[in-house]
Protein backbone atom coordinates (compact mmCIF):
# COMPACT_ATOMS: atom_id res chain seq x y z
CA UNK A 1 0.00 0.00 0.00
CA UNK A 2 1.11 3.56 -1.00
CA UNK A 3 0.48 6.09 1.73
CA UNK A 4 1.03 9.91 0.79
CA UNK A 5 0.97 12.62 3.07
CA UNK A 6 -0.67 15.61 1.81
CA UNK A 7 -2.77 19.00 1.88
CA UNK A 8 -6.05 17.06 1.05
CA UNK A 9 -7.98 20.53 0.68
CA UNK A 10 -8.04 24.44 0.83
CA UNK A 11 -10.86 26.76 0.26
CA UNK A 12 -11.82 30.05 1.03
CA UNK A 13 -15.69 29.87 1.19
CA UNK A 14 -18.16 32.47 0.11
CA UNK A 15 -20.02 33.81 3.51
CA UNK A 16 -22.89 31.76 5.05
CA UNK A 17 -22.28 29.47 2.43
CA UNK A 18 -21.58 25.06 3.39
CA UNK A 19 -18.79 24.13 0.86
CA UNK A 20 -17.54 20.99 -0.42
CA UNK A 21 -13.38 21.40 0.72
CA UNK A 22 -12.46 17.51 -0.19
CA UNK A 23 -13.80 14.43 -1.36
CA UNK A 24 -12.23 10.84 -1.26
CA UNK A 25 -11.18 9.36 -4.26
CA UNK A 26 -12.07 5.93 -5.61
CA UNK A 27 -10.22 3.58 -4.44
CA UNK A 28 -8.71 5.38 -1.07
CA UNK A 29 -8.86 5.28 2.21
CA UNK A 30 -7.82 8.79 4.30
CA UNK A 31 -7.08 9.71 7.59
CA UNK A 32 -7.24 14.14 8.10
CA UNK A 33 -4.71 14.94 10.66
CA UNK A 34 -5.74 18.35 11.06
CA UNK A 35 -7.93 21.37 9.86
CA UNK A 36 -7.01 24.84 10.20
CA UNK A 37 -9.26 27.72 10.12
CA UNK A 38 -7.41 30.77 9.57
CA UNK A 39 -9.39 34.33 10.26
CA UNK A 40 -7.70 36.74 7.45
CA UNK A 41 -9.37 39.39 9.50
CA UNK A 42 -9.60 41.91 12.22
CA UNK A 43 -13.17 40.82 12.73
CA UNK A 44 -14.13 37.73 14.78
CA UNK A 45 -16.60 35.45 13.15
CA UNK A 46 -17.79 31.18 13.57
CA UNK A 47 -17.16 28.58 11.75
CA UNK A 48 -18.83 24.98 10.91
CA UNK A 49 -17.06 21.65 9.71
CA UNK A 50 -18.74 18.70 8.89
CA UNK A 51 -18.15 14.88 7.39
CA UNK A 52 -20.78 13.90 5.29
CA UNK A 53 -20.56 10.16 4.91
CA UNK A 54 -20.53 8.97 1.14
CA UNK A 55 -21.39 12.20 0.50
CA UNK A 56 -24.96 12.45 1.99
CA UNK A 57 -27.03 15.30 2.03
CA UNK A 58 -26.46 18.02 4.79
CA UNK A 59 -28.06 17.28 8.24
CA UNK A 60 -27.06 18.31 11.66
CA UNK A 61 -25.76 14.91 12.70
CA UNK A 62 -22.88 15.25 10.11
CA UNK A 63 -21.00 18.39 12.54
CA UNK A 64 -17.37 17.88 13.96
CA UNK A 65 -17.67 21.87 14.87
CA UNK A 66 -20.60 23.74 14.84
CA UNK A 67 -20.55 27.74 15.11
CA UNK A 68 -17.10 27.75 16.48
CA UNK A 69 -16.12 31.47 17.24
CA UNK A 70 -12.43 32.26 16.05
CA UNK A 71 -10.86 35.37 16.92
CA UNK A 72 -9.44 38.46 14.93
CA UNK A 73 -6.80 37.10 12.64
CA UNK A 74 -6.45 33.93 14.83
CA UNK A 75 -5.91 30.21 13.87
CA UNK A 76 -7.98 27.16 14.99
CA UNK A 77 -7.47 23.50 14.51
CA UNK A 78 -9.83 20.80 14.66
CA UNK A 79 -10.98 17.38 13.79
CA UNK A 80 -7.77 15.67 14.54
CA UNK A 81 -7.33 12.14 13.26
CA UNK A 82 -11.00 12.37 11.37
CA UNK A 83 -11.02 8.83 8.93
CA UNK A 84 -12.31 9.20 6.09
CA UNK A 85 -13.69 6.33 3.31
CA UNK A 86 -14.11 6.33 -0.52
CA UNK A 87 -16.69 9.58 -1.41
CA UNK A 88 -16.83 10.72 1.40
CA UNK A 89 -16.76 14.76 1.88
CA UNK A 90 -16.09 17.37 4.38
CA UNK A 91 -17.42 20.06 3.95
CA UNK A 92 -17.06 23.65 5.73
CA UNK A 93 -18.99 26.80 6.18
CA UNK A 94 -18.21 30.78 7.51
CA UNK A 95 -20.12 33.45 8.53
CA UNK A 96 -18.12 35.92 7.36
CA UNK A 97 -16.30 35.47 4.21
CA UNK A 98 -12.92 35.92 5.73
CA UNK A 99 -11.95 32.45 6.48
CA UNK A 100 -9.55 29.70 4.80
CA UNK A 101 -9.70 26.15 5.79
CA UNK A 102 -6.48 23.81 5.12
CA UNK A 103 -7.09 20.25 5.49
CA UNK A 104 -3.69 18.21 5.77
CA UNK A 105 -3.56 14.21 6.25
CA UNK A 106 -2.70 10.93 3.99
CA UNK A 107 -3.87 9.10 1.58
CA UNK A 108 -3.53 5.46 1.28
CA UNK A 109 -4.12 3.84 -2.50
CA UNK A 110 -6.26 1.03 -1.04
CA UNK A 111 -3.88 -1.80 -2.13
CA UNK A 112 -3.93 -3.32 0.82
CA UNK A 113 -1.26 -4.21 3.34
CA UNK A 114 0.54 -1.81 6.04
CA UNK A 115 -2.65 -2.87 8.39
CA UNK A 116 -4.30 -0.49 6.73
CA UNK A 117 -7.30 -3.26 5.69
CA UNK A 118 -8.95 -4.12 2.20
CA UNK A 119 -10.69 -1.85 -0.04
CA UNK A 120 -13.85 -3.70 -1.72
CA UNK A 121 -15.86 -2.90 -4.38
CA UNK A 122 -14.99 -4.27 -8.36
CA UNK A 123 -17.63 -6.96 -9.02
CA UNK A 124 -15.77 -10.55 -9.99
CA UNK A 125 -15.69 -11.22 -13.47
CA UNK A 126 -17.35 -13.41 -15.59
CA UNK A 127 -15.25 -16.95 -16.84
CA UNK A 128 -15.02 -17.99 -20.53
CA UNK A 129 -13.62 -21.29 -22.54
CA UNK A 130 -10.23 -20.46 -23.04
CA UNK A 131 -9.67 -17.21 -20.56
CA UNK A 132 -5.89 -16.90 -19.81
CA UNK A 133 -4.72 -16.32 -16.26
CA UNK A 134 -4.18 -13.17 -15.35
CA UNK A 135 -2.73 -11.13 -12.19
CA UNK A 136 -5.07 -8.53 -13.13
CA UNK A 137 -4.78 -4.68 -12.25
CA UNK A 138 -7.34 -3.74 -9.81
CA UNK A 139 -6.27 -2.15 -6.61
CA UNK A 140 -9.42 -3.54 -4.65
CA UNK A 141 -9.42 -6.77 -2.77
CA UNK A 142 -12.26 -9.73 -3.30
CA UNK A 143 -14.62 -10.73 -0.59
CA UNK A 144 -14.09 -13.85 0.70
CA UNK A 145 -17.97 -15.17 -0.52
CA UNK A 146 -17.26 -13.96 -3.82
CA UNK A 147 -18.54 -15.86 -6.71
CA UNK A 148 -17.44 -15.86 -10.08
CA UNK A 149 -20.43 -16.07 -13.15
CA UNK A 150 -20.03 -19.05 -15.78
CA UNK A 151 -21.80 -18.70 -18.61
CA UNK A 152 -24.21 -22.28 -19.71
CA UNK A 153 -25.64 -22.23 -22.92
CA UNK A 154 -28.23 -24.96 -24.98
CA UNK A 155 -26.37 -27.54 -26.50
CA UNK A 156 -25.98 -27.72 -30.00
CA UNK A 157 -27.98 -30.02 -32.08
CA UNK A 158 -25.76 -33.19 -33.66
CA UNK A 159 -26.57 -34.46 -37.06
CA UNK A 160 -25.74 -37.38 -39.30
CA UNK A 161 -22.23 -36.76 -40.57
CA UNK A 162 -21.05 -34.09 -38.38
CA UNK A 163 -17.66 -33.77 -37.99
CA UNK A 164 -15.88 -33.71 -34.32
CA UNK A 165 -14.96 -30.18 -33.65
CA UNK A 166 -13.49 -27.89 -30.18
CA UNK A 167 -16.68 -25.43 -31.55
CA UNK A 168 -16.03 -21.03 -30.85
CA UNK A 169 -18.84 -20.71 -27.90
CA UNK A 170 -18.19 -18.81 -25.02
CA UNK A 171 -20.26 -20.40 -22.98
CA UNK A 172 -19.80 -23.96 -21.04
CA UNK A 173 -22.09 -27.08 -21.17
CA UNK A 174 -23.39 -28.59 -18.04
CA UNK A 175 -22.46 -31.95 -17.00
CA UNK A 176 -26.13 -33.07 -17.84
CA UNK A 177 -26.44 -31.39 -21.28
CA UNK A 178 -28.11 -32.97 -23.96
CA UNK A 179 -27.70 -32.94 -28.29
CA UNK A 180 -30.71 -33.11 -29.83
CA UNK A 181 -30.81 -35.38 -32.60
CA UNK A 182 -31.93 -35.89 -35.88
CA UNK A 183 -35.03 -37.92 -36.06
CA UNK A 184 -35.89 -41.61 -36.98
CA UNK A 185 -37.61 -42.03 -40.45
CA UNK A 186 -38.86 -45.06 -42.34
CA UNK A 187 -36.41 -47.20 -44.54
CA UNK A 188 -36.66 -47.02 -48.85
CA UNK A 189 -38.25 -50.24 -50.20
CA UNK A 190 -36.05 -52.16 -51.98
CA UNK A 191 -35.80 -52.38 -55.56
CA UNK A 192 -35.45 -55.23 -57.91
CA UNK A 193 -31.64 -54.19 -59.45
CA UNK A 194 -31.49 -51.26 -57.60
CA UNK A 195 -27.89 -49.89 -57.34
CA UNK A 196 -26.12 -49.77 -53.76
CA UNK A 197 -25.68 -46.09 -52.51
CA UNK A 198 -25.11 -44.34 -49.50
CA UNK A 199 -28.12 -42.34 -49.93
CA UNK A 200 -28.19 -38.53 -48.80
CA UNK A 201 -31.41 -38.30 -46.22
CA UNK A 202 -30.32 -36.38 -42.70
CA UNK A 203 -32.24 -39.10 -40.92
CA UNK A 204 -31.57 -42.53 -38.86
CA UNK A 205 -33.40 -45.53 -38.81
CA UNK A 206 -34.09 -48.04 -35.73
CA UNK A 207 -31.84 -50.97 -35.13
CA UNK A 208 -35.07 -53.58 -35.66
CA UNK A 209 -36.05 -51.59 -39.43
CA UNK A 210 -37.48 -53.53 -42.12
CA UNK A 211 -37.39 -52.77 -45.95
CA UNK A 212 -40.91 -52.97 -47.82
CA UNK A 213 -40.22 -55.37 -50.81
CA UNK A 214 -43.12 -54.64 -53.37
CA UNK A 215 -45.03 -57.93 -53.63
CA UNK A 216 -45.27 -58.31 -57.42
CA UNK A 217 -43.73 -59.98 -60.37
CA UNK A 218 -40.42 -57.50 -60.55
CA UNK A 219 -39.75 -58.67 -56.82
CA UNK A 220 -39.01 -62.92 -57.63
CA UNK A 221 -35.76 -64.14 -57.80
CA UNK A 222 -34.13 -64.94 -61.72
CA UNK A 223 -34.51 -68.55 -62.68
CA UNK A 224 -32.23 -70.03 -65.34
CA UNK A 225 -33.69 -72.45 -67.38
CA UNK A 226 -32.29 -74.82 -70.29
CA UNK A 227 -32.24 -77.96 -71.45
CA UNK A 228 -30.14 -81.42 -70.94
CA UNK A 229 -27.34 -79.32 -69.21
CA UNK A 230 -26.36 -77.57 -72.53
CA UNK A 231 -27.89 -74.86 -74.75
CA UNK A 232 -28.76 -71.32 -73.92
CA UNK A 233 -30.23 -70.31 -70.78
CA UNK A 234 -33.04 -68.90 -70.26
CA UNK A 235 -33.18 -66.16 -67.35
CA UNK A 236 -36.94 -65.04 -66.37
CA UNK A 237 -38.89 -64.37 -63.02
CA UNK A 238 -41.23 -67.32 -63.90
CA UNK A 239 -41.25 -70.77 -65.65
CA UNK A 240 -44.48 -71.54 -67.55
CA UNK A 241 -45.05 -75.76 -68.08
CA UNK A 242 -47.18 -76.44 -70.82
CA UNK A 243 -49.48 -79.42 -71.14
CA UNK A 244 -48.39 -81.28 -74.51
CA UNK A 245 -49.90 -84.56 -75.81
CA UNK A 246 -50.75 -87.43 -73.70
CA UNK A 247 -49.67 -84.44 -70.84
CA UNK A 248 -51.43 -83.53 -67.79
CA UNK A 249 -49.82 -81.05 -65.54
CA UNK A 250 -50.90 -80.69 -62.02
CA UNK A 251 -49.78 -77.80 -59.89
CA UNK A 252 -50.08 -77.39 -56.37
CA UNK A 253 -48.14 -74.41 -53.75
CA UNK A 254 -46.48 -75.91 -50.71
CA UNK A 255 -46.18 -72.67 -48.62
CA UNK A 256 -44.45 -75.15 -45.68
CA UNK A 257 -42.16 -76.15 -47.55
CA UNK A 258 -41.71 -72.45 -49.58
CA UNK A 259 -41.93 -74.33 -52.87
CA UNK A 260 -44.21 -75.34 -55.47
CA UNK A 261 -45.03 -78.79 -56.78
CA UNK A 262 -45.63 -79.66 -60.40
CA UNK A 263 -47.04 -83.75 -60.90
CA UNK A 264 -46.37 -84.38 -64.69
CA UNK A 265 -48.64 -87.52 -65.54
CA UNK A 266 -48.18 -89.28 -69.18
CA UNK A 267 -50.38 -91.65 -70.89
CA UNK A 268 -48.72 -93.87 -73.49
CA UNK A 269 -50.64 -95.07 -76.89
CA UNK A 270 -51.48 -98.53 -75.35
CA UNK A 271 -53.78 -96.88 -72.40
CA UNK A 272 -51.11 -97.41 -69.89
CA UNK A 273 -50.89 -94.65 -67.77
CA UNK A 274 -47.62 -93.60 -66.20
CA UNK A 275 -47.01 -90.78 -63.67
CA UNK A 276 -43.50 -88.58 -63.10
CA UNK A 277 -43.95 -86.80 -59.68
CA UNK A 278 -41.52 -83.88 -60.18
CA UNK A 279 -40.87 -81.51 -57.49
CA UNK A 280 -39.25 -77.83 -58.41
CA UNK A 281 -38.31 -75.78 -55.35
CA UNK A 282 -38.77 -72.00 -56.52
CA UNK A 283 -37.24 -69.57 -54.27
CA UNK A 284 -39.10 -66.89 -53.32
CA UNK A 285 -36.63 -64.00 -52.48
Amino acid sequence: MTTTLKKLGQSAPAATTLTDIYTVPASRKVVASVIVVANRSATPTAFRVSHALAGAADATSQYVAYHVSIGANAVVEVARGMTLATTDVIRVYNTLATLTFTVYGQEDDGTGGGGGGATFGDTPTTIHPDDAAAEGTSVNSARGDHAHAIVAAVAGASAVGDSAAEGSSTSFARADHAHSREAFAAPASLATDGSATTGTALTVTHSDHAHAIPSTLDTNARVGVRKNSTGSTFTRRRVNLIEGTNITLTVADDSGSEEVDVTIAASGSSGVSESLAIAYAIALG
